[in-house]
């Protein structure tokens, strides 16, 4: 996550400050936070595993 975050602060620095293309920023926000979403949803999944395991016990 730390590497798409930092490649939407450089799509976004570039498209400010060096004529880049100010729609790679869209591109790198939707990288970005499909991964968020992806941990969301692992994180999620965890604490149903875990709350089972604690049930069972």
């Amino acid at each position: 996550m730390q590497e798409e975050q930092g490649e939407l602060a450089q799509a976004y620095l570039e498209a400010t400050h060096e004529d880049g293309d100010a729609d790679r920023i869209a591109e790198e926000l939707e990288d970005l936070g499909a991964l968020c979403f992806q941990l969301a949803w692992r994180l999620e999944a965890d604490r149903s595993v875990d709350t089972e395991r604690r049930a069972g016990e």
